[in-house]
């Protein structure tokens, strides 16, 4: 390494050493989460949180830990899910995966996919593996054949008539009925297409888009067709 690598200055060198007392202290903080997750479970299992007042585990961890009650419940939700996650609750353990991690894959996560979340999890960003998650419950969801006959149970469609005229339509279609009414629509051309722009010429909008046609009254046709009428004269 020569004398000008910027890789010796200090600045470099102290902001290297502060990222990896960052990262060190990250992964301490992650196994303690792991660990705190352990005892909540344990505590929602045997109703160690049972305080006068308090309606659930959640409730417990809102009041005594100081933490909103959305952020208790995905604790809870997580820590029970973990139970039956081994691989997933060791690598947690070590640090190897954030909770943020945990908590987006503990809502899809079982024994026969959770082999391959944690490969995932391992080579991938949080956002990423929420991503995928959310796009695995997602195609779950369209295939299970009773959230299809809940989506058949559920369609309507209602019109009403607005206060300046206007119609109203509100529906519910299942996913798989076929094309959308919006494409069906457009070729009916109940949405109006954008207005054609005039050609420019010379830098200008030029207004010469064709043949301007002659009134009505200056027609050759209509001068032969409608003559005009006779002069009246008054003598006195």
């Amino acid at each position: 390494m020569s004398a000008t690598d910027p890789r010796q200055h200090p600045k470099y060198v102290g902001a290297k050493g502060v990222g990896q007392e960052i990262t060190e202290l990250f992964v301490y903080i992650t196994a303690a989460t792991c660990d705190l997750l352990i005892l909540i479970r344990e505590s929602d299992a045997e109703g160690l949180w049972q305080d006068p007042g308090d309606c659930s585990c959640a409730h417990w961890l809102n009041w005594q830990c100081d933490i909103g009650m959305n952020a208790a419940r995905e604790k809870v939700r997580a820590a029970r899910a973990l139970a039956d996650l081994p691989n997933i609750s060791e690598s947690f353990r070590r640090g190897e995966i954030s909770y943020t991690k945990v908590r987006a894959k503990t809502r899809e996560a079982h024994a026969e996919n959770e082999e391959f979340l944690l490969r995932v999890a391992r080579h991938a960003t949080a956002d990423h593996v929420e991503t995928l998650v959310q796009g695995y419950r997602r195609a779950v969801r369209l295939n299970d054949e009773e959230q299809q006959d809940k989506q058949h149970e559920q369609r309507s469609l209602a019109n009403r008539w607005d206060d300046d005229g206007s119609l109203v339509l509100k529906g519910r279609l299942p996913a798989r009925s076929g094309p959308c009414p919006s494409t069906r629509w457009r070729a009916q051309s109940i949405i109006k297409p954008p207005k054609p722009t005039l050609p420019r010429k010379h830098g200008r909008r030029s207004t010469n888009v064709g043949p301007t046609p002659s009134p009505r009254w200056r027609s050759p046709a209509w001068s032969t067709a409608r003559p005009n009428p006779p002069r009246r004269t008054v003598t006195r």
